[in-house]
């Protein structure tokens, strides 16, 4: 049975123009903003693969992508700023035996700073057989952000893993909801948060598994940190689990620090100016 989610969706579906984004001209991008500067070096570390052909997928305002199959290495690049509404929504679902990434970019990119001031995305992903999905949301460059992503493993060996980066700035509010559903046994998820935040933003983080009488043997795991780069900057987390199985394994865990002044101090005795000392 569809949710009234799913049926928003296909009921709003509607085909704005694509655009296609290579490697090359995604790097252009995202050097050329503060935001990209920071995070885009940390993507590779988190095993993001940018398509090297322009074949990555842009824009939409509501798109359904259906029963995405195979072992493709290029990843989906969605990048909200392109949307024509602040309300874009997505459903995704892996097919079985799948092994996909999707990168998602809500905020604005440097040919388009300033073009979004604020977004409200709603992100449906279902996961079948032995499939497996790896979502990076990035956050950046934009003053509001209200995120829902709802994710569930409806089939044995599903698996997810999910890599949030928010960065917030002056009052910069960015808010996440993330809900992972394990409907199947031998089903696995992996949610690592991560934020900086400076000037007078906030950043928060609400991620909540919940494991179903169905899930036996299932594991899942939560991980949220968060840098605060200023005095009047806030972070909040709100790891949640909601566990109705004996036979399964979870965790979570989060931390909200501050720059280390030593580190500080270390890299302008280097020669490096407070603002880049800060981003790296």
């Amino acid at each position: 049975m569809q949710n009234s989610w799913q049926i928003f969706v296909k009921e709003q579906l509607r085909s704005d123009a694509f655009r296609f984004l290579g490697l090359k001209d995604l790097e252009a991008e995202l050097a050329g903003s503060a935001a990209g500067q920071t995070l885009y070096p940390a993507l590779p570390k988190l095993g993001v693969r940018f398509a090297q052909d322009p074949i990555a997928y842009v824009g939409s305002s509501v798109q359904v992508i259906s029963s995405l199959q195979g072992n493709e290495a290029e990843p989906i690049f969605l990048d909200l700023s392109s949307v024509q509404n602040d309300t874009p929504a997505y459903s995704v679902e892996f097919g079985a035996g799948s092994r996909r990434q999707i990168v998602i970019w809500a905020g604005n990119l440097a040919s388009k700073r300033g073009v979004k001031s604020r977004l409200f995305p709603r992100i449906l992903v279902s996961i079948e057989r032995n499939a497996e999905a790896h979502l990076v949301f990035v956050g950046a460059e934009i003053q509001l952000l209200q995120s829902h992503v709802e994710i569930e493993l409806k089939a044995a060996g599903a698996r997810v893993r999910v890599d949030a980066l928010h960065q917030a700035q002056t009052s910069d509010r960015h808010d996440l909801w993330l809900n992972v559903d394990h409907q199947a046994p031998e089903t696995h998820s992996e949610i690592y948060t991560y934020s900086a935040a400076d000037g007078k933003s906030h950043c928060v983080s609400n991620t909540q598994v919940t494991m179903s009488v169905n899930c036996s043997g299932s594991i899942s795991a939560q991980k949220s940190k968060n840098l605060l780069l200023s005095d009047t900057a806030k972070a909040d987390s709100f790891p949640k689990l909601f566990i109705f199985h004996d036979d399964v394994k979870a965790s979570h865990g989060s931390s909200v620090s501050s720059l280390d002044p030593d580190q500080l101090v270390y890299l302008r005795s280097r020669g490096i100016d407070d603002d880049q000392a800060r981003r790296m």
